[in-house]
């Protein structure tokens, strides 16, 4: 799967004609990785001059909240890029928009992460120049109304720079921080906190859990619940590996007791 973007790795297989004397299990390596091949991902040429867009796009990753808007991904047809915007509009993933303006090569820095990525350029858009043609699905617009809601709250109760530091460690929006609070949080070897990850979604389960134990609800409507809310959340941080295995890890060991069993979170975890 890696090979296309990758063929470095390529080195990795060397050893296996030696480690693999079966004709079976040699066949079936070649099998595999000529299948990985030809359905992993394409290498696109990244944008070498700027170029005018004016297309319909749809937004495929949640906005990452930034001090100067929002930044997300977008695509048309097979063509990705990143989307700078500091409009009024709140962005959500599956929402088609109109956009005008000028798609631009990565930086030389960003190159290589633009590659990972499959976009093949950026682009900057400011007010009126993105234009909602349609709106997200439902789960989408409630997981970013959610996180919108939450930025709200804390954005009209608490300090601005301790604000800033709640929003990134309960919904990721550590693109807000200011660069002295930043310093101070790497001195003091904290910055992992300031990033929603597993810890967060176990803190959640477990809050949500022990609510929903004194409602008259069904074990199997309670677990509904709680998954619905932990989706949600999974979805609002920005669909991050580090949350989806964690929630998926709590709702099987939750749901556990429906087949008369007891959690065991080692095989949860695996």
């Amino acid at each position: 799967l890696t090979l296309p973007q990758h063929p470095i790795h390529f080195l990795l297989l060397l050893p296996t004609p030696w480690i693999l004397t079966a004709l079976r299990a040699r066949s079936l390596l070649i099998f595999g990785l000529v299948a990985g091949v030809l359905i992993g991902p394409t290498p696109i040429p990244v944008l070498t001059d700027n170029q005018f867009i004016n297309a319909d796009w749809s937004v495929r990753t949640m906005p990452k909240i930034q001090a100067l808007g929002q930044s997300c991904e977008i695509q048309s047809g097979q063509v990705r890029l990143q989307l700078d915007y500091d409009g009024p509009i709140d962005l959500c993933p599956g929402s088609r928009i109109e956009l005008r303006g000028v798609a631009k090569p990565p930086t030389e820095l960003s190159e290589a992460y633009f590659r990972v990525r499959g976009l093949v350029g950026r682009v900057e858009a400011r007010g009126e120049a993105v234009q909602v043609v349609s709106d997200g699905p439902w789960l989408q617009r409630t997981a970013s109304n959610w996180r919108s809601g939450f930025l709200r709250f804390t954005a009209a109760n608490l300090p601005t720079r301790a604000a800033f530091a709640v929003d990134a460690m309960c919904f990721h929006t550590d693109g807000l921080i200011d660069g002295e609070t930043r310093q101070e949080i790497m001195r003091t070897g904290t910055v992992h906190l300031m990033a929603a990850s597993g810890l967060q979604v176990i803190l959640i389960a477990l809050c949500l859990q022990w609510i929903l134990q004194f409602l008259p609800l069904p074990r199997w409507v309670q677990l509904f619940l709680l998954a619905f809310i932990l989706i949600l959340y999974a979805i609002a941080t920005g669909s991050q590996a580090s949350i989806i295995r964690v929630v998926a890890m709590s709702l099987i060991a939750s749901s556990a007791y429906l087949f008369k069993r007891e959690p065991d979170w080692l095989s949860a975890l695996a």
